[in-house]
């Protein structure tokens, strides 16, 4: 439950961050205004930033998304710009999601192992499809698409399968394996490019929104 001093609401999530919604929550009992939205995590994240979101009955106030709640690498705090959505009426449900976690406390030994296997099996010689279960749960859990993309792209090894069941004999295209693979680094590329840039680790940061 929101802990309320004057006009203020304030949610607390216990416990290491996670990715998920609905984490914490309200109903408002009353009309209000929000005029701004502050997000302090006690551990500064090291590599990824920690993005939150509001939302009232189910749809974000943060239309734009580059408006979201967002504490920067090596920050505890941040007050975000004023939300696109800023009205409440009373019987209003207000919750709080937490759309990535990068290495938050708790995210880094995700983080670690999802790499760790990633790297592992994109220069192993052989990557059947079912290895790629072991890093589906890590990639929902962080929120990353790679390994999902790949989950899909890797059937495509099945290809010379009619093949084999008339002549018996295996042949694998090189292209088709080529293609796989340029697809997933292609993918793996514009994924860390896009979170190192939503982190502020290859962009400016934003000037401090006023409180």
């Amino acid at each position: 439950m929101p802990r309320t001093s004057g006009s203020c609401l304030a949610f607390f999530i216990p416990g290491a961050a996670i990715v998920g919604v609905g984490q914490a929550g309200a109903l408002i009992s009353s009309a209000m205004t929000i005029s701004h939205v502050k997000l302090y995590s006690a551990t500064a994240p090291t590599v990824a930033a920690l993005i939150c979101d509001i939302n009232i009955n189910g749809a974000s106030i943060f239309t734009t998304g580059l408006n979201l709640p967002t504490v920067a690498v090596g920050t505890n705090a941040v007050n975000s710009r004023i939300p696109d959505v800023t009205t409440l009426a009373a019987g209003d449900r207000l919750t709080v999601d937490v759309d990535q976690v990068g290495t938050v406390t708790g995210g880094a030994p995700l983080l670690a192992a999802r790499w760790v296997l990633l790297l592992g099996l994109l220069f192993a010689p052989q990557a059947h499809p079912w290895y790629l279960l072991w890093l589906l749960p890590l990639e929902v859990a962080l929120g990353r698409p790679t390994a999902l993309v790949w989950s899909v792209l890797v059937l495509l090894a099945y290809a010379p399968l009619d093949g084999w069941l008339q002549t018996r004999i295996w042949a694998e295209s090189g292209a088709v394996r080529a293609f796989e693979h340029a697809a997933v680094w292609a993918v793996l590329g514009v994924e860390t490019r896009a979170w190192a840039r939503f982190s502020g680790l290859w962009r400016r940061k934003d000037p401090t929104p006023a409180p």
